[in-house]
């Protein structure tokens, strides 16, 4: 880049070290403190001096908090980045170390701190270096999967049959890029989709990384399909299963019977067994549930738009059985 140019090319590790790692380190120190810890043990911990964590401690957990959010992180982020880096720092060995920097180049990759990012160091406003360097996809693409499913999301909402299709669990309704490979690269909205005075509720906005267990069943299905984008878990139960046969989807069973994989998660190892063998794409999967876990139908698309259109459908089927 020429001296002349507009932007000044920036170190985002510098810009990590200087407005989130301080401030994360204090809400840790005030956190680490109200288990017991010591300054000298907390100071070993984080690798500042003891003065430090002095300093750190007089103020409240809230001031990291709303410095933490300022910033472009949620809370949901805020506790897991806690926590992921807490684990780290207590691993004194090679992995510790590796835990630490993907925690750390999880935030760069998350897109969350971008605004701030741009704002603080003036940078362009179409850059995208670390989500392409350390996650997948462009920022663009990004925002594009955002605003459609947070639009779909507010269609939900508006639905007043839509919330009798929403499970004990609750409703997730996440979204991937085109060329997702992690959990980091599916929307989806952390607290999920609740049912509140008898209308859908989504807890939070749609954000990048907030789902676990639906953005697994939604890798190992894009992984067979390429083209299904987005999913949604809705109940099942015998007024889903006639209201699938009347509009006449495509389904496929999931059971836990029939799944020969062992996973951390038994119903992504299920889906996955049911569908290796088919030619194409089903509108949904049902899982049939098991002990503890409750049946679920799985709404499949192509995209955030075509999966709201669905649940809209099988919500208003639904409400006549």
């Amino acid at each position: 880049m020429s001296i002349n140019a507009q932007y000044d090319v920036k170190d985002p590790l510098e810009y990590v070290s200087k407005e989130y790692l301080p401030w994360m380190k204090g809400l840790i120190s005030v956190d680490l403190r109200s288990r017991g810890y010591s300054e000298s043990k907390i100071s070993m911990l984080i690798g500042v001096t003891q003065p430090s964590v002095n300093y750190y401690l007089r103020r409240e957990r809230q001031a990291y908090l709303r410095r933490l959010e300022a910033i472009g992180l949620t809370n949901d982020a805020i506790s897991e980045q806690e926590r992921r880096l807490i684990d780290a720092l207590q691993n004194p060995t090679a992995e510790g170390t590796t835990r630490l920097l993907l925690t750390l180049l999880d935030v760069l990759s998350s897109g969350m701190l971008c605004t701030h990012h741009k704002k603080v160091d003036n940078l362009p406003q179409d850059c995208d270096a670390c989500m392409r360097l350390f996650g997948t996809g462009s920022a663009a693409a990004r925002s594009s999967i955002l605003v459609e499913l947070n639009e779909a999301i507010d269609r939900l909402e508006q639905s007043e049959n839509f919330p009798k299709l929403i499970p004990e669990v609750y409703t997730n309704f996440v979204a991937a890029a085109k060329d997702a490979r992690t959990e980091k690269d599916i929307a989806g909205i952390a607290g999920r989709i609740v049912k509140l005075r008898g209308r859908a509720k989504a807890m939070n906005r749609a954000e990048f990384g907030a789902s676990r267990h639906l953005a697994s069943v939604l890798l190992k299905i894009k992984s067979k399909f390429p083209y299904i984008l987005s999913i949604m878990n809705v109940c099942y139960n015998e007024g889903v299963d006639r209201s699938l046969s009347k509009l006449g989807w495509r389904i496929v069973r999931a059971s836990m019977d029939n799944s020969r994989n062992i996973e951390a998660d038994p119903v992504v190892s299920a889906i996955q067994e049911a569908i290796s063998k088919l030619p194409s794409e089903p509108d949904a999967i049902i899982h049939t549930g098991g002990y503890g876990l409750e049946p679920a139908t799985y709404i499949l698309g192509r995209s955030p738009s075509e999966v709201c259109e669905k649940a809209l459908q099988l919500a208003d089927t639904y409400i006549r059985y």
